[in-house]
């Protein structure tokens, strides 16, 4: 009865001492979960969600290490071996209490643990008393290391469309469509089509490729691991570390890498339910969220004003919410331009060749 009474009175004076606004380096670094029986633990973003964690090889001998993004709250969860009584957050190195917490109860057991996040790069230990025998004391130790501060200060601009400046002469002009034009390699393409530039473009620089058999398809539609794997040619072909959640992307698919970049630079977030889906026809509006986070990937997104906006097309009441802001920047650069008739068509599926232009056109921009 005399430790629990000291228990309660450490934890009261730890909670006196707490306080929420202390917690201000919310999102500032990541966390390496240690492990320990009977225990669990993940790092929890301000909204109570999983952390989507982030596989970095720390020390460089192909050791990889999974960690979360920082944020004020961890989720503890004790399984028979491990029922908890007293909960304590320390800094090893001087052995302060960051928090202090008491449950009760047998078997599995879940709560929140909520700390200030350290300024500097640190080791902590959480100390779990454990009832099944006694006091006695399970240590998960985590490492803490904060993301390097901001270049400066400054508020973060308002997005808004930037109109495409127009080229001093139309791609590939000098192109003859003759022989060696790239699009004459394919039986199913028209070197005077209105889509020549983009393909060509696109085929020259390793963007697209055919299907094989002489076919290019040019209206058949593209899917969103297509969209995902351009963006990654484009970009070099980048290899990253990156733990990704979605149930439908296997590994050692032709896609697989590139999406496993675009997840890990926020250019892609999937369904929501865990899935990405790979085969899925990308319709207009999910092509233009994409290229407007890969562009805000590139810091490529910059203030400007005056754009005709959604409203020049008659049906942009269908465009979805999520993807307003992104279709109005993509229709203000010019990068997507209606279907005729004053429709934008947000909802439908993207072509092969659709997609060549747009991206022939986002790589034209200044």
């Amino acid at each position: 009865m005399r430790k629990k009474a000291i228990v309660f009175l450490i934890c009261a004076a730890i909670v006196l001492t707490f306080s929420p606004a202390a917690a201000a380096g919310e999102d500032s670094g990541f966390f390496n979960m240690g492990e320990a029986p009977g225990v669990g633990i993940r790092a929890l973003t301000a909204a109570g969600e999983t952390a989507r964690g982030f596989r970095r090889d720390a020390d460089g001998d192909g050791t990889a290490d999974v960690f979360y993004p920082g944020s004020v709250a961890l989720a503890v969860t004790l399984g028979e071996t491990a029922r908890g009584e007293m909960y304590i957050l320390t800094l090893s190195s001087s052995e302060k209490i960051l928090y202090a917490d008491q449950q009760t109860g047998g078997g599995e057991l879940e709560f929140s643990v909520k700390f200030t996040l350290p300024e500097s790069p640190a080791e902590l230990v959480l100390n779990i008393g454990s009832t099944a025998a006694g006091f006695e004391k399970i240590a998960v130790t985590l490492f803490y290391t904060p993301s390097a501060p901001p270049a400066d200060t400054e508020p973060e601009p308002v997005y808004v469309p930037v109109p495409l400046p127009e080229p001093a002469e139309p791609p590939y002009a000098a192109c003859e469509r003759g022989e060696e034009c790239p699009l004459a390699a394919f039986s199913d393409l028209n070197v005077n089509a209105w889509y020549h530039d983009g393909v060509h473009w696109a085929l020259e620089n390793g963007v697209m490729a055919g299907y094989g058999g002489g076919k290019f398809l040019p209206g058949g539609t593209a899917s969103r691991a297509m969209i995902v794997t351009m963006l990654h040619r484009m970009e070099g072909r980048p290899i990253v570390v990156y733990d990704m959640d979605f149930s439908d992307v296997e590994e050692g698919k032709w896609y697989t890498e590139a999406i496993r970049w675009a997840a890990a630079n926020n250019i892609v977030s999937g369904y929501g339910n865990g899935r990405f889906g790979p085969d899925d026809s990308i319709s207009r509006e999910q092509l233009a969220l994409i290229l407007w986070r890969y562009a805000r990937h590139k810091g490529r997104i910059r203030p400007l004003s005056e754009s005709p906006g959604l409203g020049a097309f008659s049906d942009a009441g269908s465009v979805s919410e999520w993807a307003a802001e992104a279709l109005e920047w993509a229709v203000g650069t010019g990068l997507i331009t209606g279907m005729g008739n004053g429709r934008l068509s947000p909802r439908s599926a993207a072509g092969r060749a659709q997609v060549a232009a747009v991206l022939m056109r986002y790589s034209l921009m200044s």
